[in-house]
């Protein structure tokens, strides 16, 4: 509204109010409401009421609460009133069910619970679980010790030290997780100095020194932050925006033939249809090394709402959803060197050989989330619990690279590669799937101050179908019957990652 007009509104009120005072008030109440707020009824001299409802003992009045108070505009068609804003959403207001006299008027029949958890409803369509009727809150309602050990100081906190009706959150976890890891083929085998060269080092007799298994399982730390906004200090409607994500993982082997005298890479030949193996290192043939290294890193933002579904004094249960974007990259790199002691056919003493493969895959994912979300306030503690799907489209690619070199210079012949790469899956491929993204979480809080909590707890997280580096890995070397392998495909796998939480919780 421009200032011109609430002048000639001004004017017009003060010719109202000289015409006469009854209809003035009337014309103020109206104007109020039609800008959104309500005009509090006059309250009686503070010398005229007892201490515990505003007065003082000596009769001068009690200072009213400080700061302007906003009054949403459903006061004038329905008995509500501002929330309580020296009382925490959670138990206080409950505590006694009775007014705060220099802040809500007494005809109000709902009194600050209304707002302070539950009460009939709230005048547009939503209604509370309980009731801060008789029974509403415990066996009790919500007169003395209708909530429990958690009303009043029953809990351990001072309700009047607590953050009353807080509209901002800011949450931050450490995180100290564990991924599902890798399943890789075998990769690095041995056999004793006795084994013939010619049969060193292939399966299945030969002794496995990594791979065959699952690796990256070790735990990694990592960071999240969740920050938002309550739209009213009602806490009916919020939105945040949470975004986390996992150190890359280490999984690093080495190994060299000063310490493994015979070591080599597994395969199985196709054009023998046998196990063979690229001997690497053999006593009075050749010295070297091998090295397979695995990274993978986890990153995840959600953008979200929430809204309420119920509440009583101690509990509220929010309707959660939004948008979902989470990434998940994963690689493994081979390298061997081999330099030989012996002379080989037409190469000398000295000649190095040197292989490398690299797998790489990227799974995106968009969706949107459903979920609940449970709390409960109980004296300085707190507890809360998160179940949640997302669902949408993830992109998955996968991508092989490699080569082969002697004493540096790469081979490049139709075959050239490095032990599990060829021409054939030499690349990069990509698909669509529609995938469900499954998170359960349980919080605990302290709160050690009044808007501040410690917290710990417990993550879940669960992809259904993403693909992985260690499935793009082919053993299968060679032509056969009309096809080319190694073959470039996607191999289904699930994924969790899962850990514990250690956060602090600021609330404004």
């Amino acid at each position: 509204m421009s200032i011109v007009r609430i002048s000639w509104l001004g004017v017009l009120a003060t010719l109202l109010a000289a015409a006469g005072q009854a209809s003035g008030q009337d014309f103020n109440e109206r104007y109020a409401a039609w800008q959104g707020r309500a005009m509090a009824p006059p309250m009686p001299a503070a010398s005229t009421l007892p201490p515990e409802v505003g007065g003082t003992a000596e009769g001068v009045p009690a200072p009213g609460p400080a700061g302007s108070r906003r009054i949403l505009g459903e006061v004038y068609t329905a008995p509500l009133h501002t929330p309580n804003y020296n009382q925490p959403w959670t138990n206080s207001p409950c505590a006694t069910c009775s007014h705060n006299p220099g802040f809500v008027p007494a005809s109000d029949p709902l009194g600050t619970c209304q707002f302070g958890g539950g009460g009939p409803g709230l005048g547009n369509g939503l209604d509370f679980c309980g009731s801060c009727g008789p029974g509403g809150c415990g066996a009790g309602g919500c007169g003395p010790g209708g909530c429990g050990a958690c009303g009043g100081k029953g809990g351990g906190c001072d309700w009047g030290d607590l953050c009353a009706n807080p509209i901002v959150w800011a949450k931050f976890d450490v995180l100290l997780w564990w991924r599902q890891g890798r399943d890789l083929p075998p990769l690095v085998t041995t056999d004793p100095t006795t084994e013939s060269s010619t049969t060193a080092g292939i399966l299945p007799d030969a002794q496995i020194l990594f791979g065959g298994g699952r690796v990256g399982t070790n735990m990694q730390a990592g960071g999240r932050a969740d920050i938002g906004f309550f739209t009213d200090p009602r806490q009916l409607v919020g939105f945040g925006d949470r975004i986390f994500g996992l150190g890359k993982d280490a999984s690093n082997f080495n190994v060299t033939s000063n310490n493994v005298p015979v070591l080599a890479i597994p395969f199985f030949d196709r054009a023998t249809d046998a196990n063979n193996a690229l001997l690497v290192a053999y006593p009075g043939l050749r010295t070297g090394s091998i090295n397979v290294s695995g990274t993978s890193s986890i990153l995840g933002n959600d953008v979200y709402a929430r809204f309420l579904l119920c509440r009583d004094c101690i509990h509220r249960v929010d309707f959660i959803t939004g948008w979902n974007y989470t990434r998940v990259a994963d690689e493994v790199a081979i390298r061997s060197r081999s330099t030989l002691t012996a002379a080989s056919g037409n190469l000398p003493i000295g000649t190095v050989f040197n292989t490398f493969d690299q797998f790489t895959a990227h799974n995106s994912f968009n969706g949107g989330i459903l979920g609940l979300q449970w709390q409960r306030n109980c004296g300085c503690w707190s507890t809360r619990l998160l179940t949640r799907v997302s669902l949408g489209n993830m992109h998955e690619t996968v991508s092989a690279n490699g080569d082969s070199r002697v004493n540096g210079t790469a081979i490049t012949t139709p075959t050239s590669g490095g032990v599990f790469t060829r021409p054939s899956n030499i690349g990069s491929t990509s698909r669509d799937e529609f995938t469900a993204i499954s998170e359960l979480g349980f919080n605990l809080g302290y709160r050690f101050s009044p808007c501040t909590q410690l917290t710990v707890g417990y993550t879940l997280i669960y992809w259904n179908d993403i693909v992985q580096a260690g499935g793009a890995i082919d053993p299968f070397i060679g032509t056969a019957n009309g096809t080319t392998r190694p073959a470039l495909a996607f191999r289904h796998s699930d994924f969790w990652v899962q850990g514990l939480n250690l956060g602090l919780t600021r609330e404004f």
